[in-house]
């Protein structure tokens, strides 16, 4: 009997499926048919999100086997400070008055989406990296495809703490796993990351060093700022739907596939007919 085709979309991650950055592994968090928001603070958090995302995978600690630097951790450090005070300052109780439009409408934004290194292949090597990076997908999809995005100026606490609980996670994982910090000091309401807890970074003291079966970075996959001066930009949402693809595509898919985007109620915009890397051009 013939396998039978999936009717269905997917919430998953989608490839960017434009070269040379769909064979190098990049991918966006899938905002469904969500292509825009009505939200400024939702907006604003998700685009500055997406750039450190960026940012931190096409460095180099990605492409390395071996734990990540002090350097790393200290950016990833920031933005969950940062991320953490914006849900703080600007969630709204139920309780909470809130702001609200009054004789203006809000203007539809498109969200800006920032390709990352994500699948399986030359970039995404270190398994730490790899797995914040996953928890920081599950933030942006569910920020993408947040209820608070009909709210143009407030965000509720509901929706502050279904985002936070993935960047939390990262938050443990990297104060409790790799600088060995008590668990009652990084799982205090108050606790922010400082550049005194990095000074002790030692992961030297607790990981075995397995040298001889590392795989020395490559010299062939590394980005200067005009490479990914495009993505750092963000490309608007309507516009990257053409060029998603679901990962990986198998036998009960359907022949093609179609990308979980392309049901929306506008025309996309198309990108440049030979899709090179830097298509579309914004």
């Amino acid at each position: 009997m013939a396998p039978t085709a999936h009717t269905f979309g997917t919430d998953q991650v989608l490839l960017y499926d434009v070269a040379p950055w769909g064979q190098l592994g990049f991918g966006v968090a899938n905002f469904g048919n969500n292509l825009k928001t009505q939200n400024i603070v939702w907006w604003r958090l998700a685009d500055e999100i997406g750039k450190t995302q960026l940012g931190i995978m096409t460095h180099v600690d990605a492409r390395r086997e071996q734990y990540p630097s002090v350097n790393t951790l200290m950016r990833m450090g920031k933005i969950l400070n940062r991320i953490k005070t914006v849900l703080l300052s600007r969630q709204r109780t139920a309780a909470d008055v809130r702001l609200e439009p009054g004789h203006m409408t809000p203007a539809p934004m498109d969200w800006l989406i920032h390709p990352v290194p994500y699948f399986p292949g030359s970039i995404v090597l270190n398994p730490w990296l790899l797995e914040y990076n996953h928890l920081c997908m599950y933030a942006l999809t569910n920020i993408f495809q947040n209820s608070d995005n009909n709210l143009a100026l407030e965000m509720t606490a509901e929706s502050s703490s279904d985002i936070w609980q993935y960047f939390r996670r990262v938050t443990e994982l990297i104060a409790g796993e790799l600088l060995m910090l008590p668990k009652a000091t990084y799982t205090a309401d108050d606790f922010l990351f400082s550049d005194s807890l990095f000074a002790t970074y030692n992961p030297t003291a607790f990981l075995p060093r397995n040298e001889a079966l590392a795989q020395p970075v490559g010299n062939d996959t590394g980005f200067t700022e005009d490479d990914l001066r495009p993505l750092k930009i963000g490309i608007p949402a309507n516009q990257i739907v053409p060029m998603l693809a679901r990962y990986s595509v198998t036998s009960l898919d359907a022949n093609p596939p179609q990308p979980q985007g392309s049901v929306i109620q506008e025309p996309a915009l198309p990108g440049t007919a030979t899709g090179s890397a830097l298509a579309p051009v914004i």
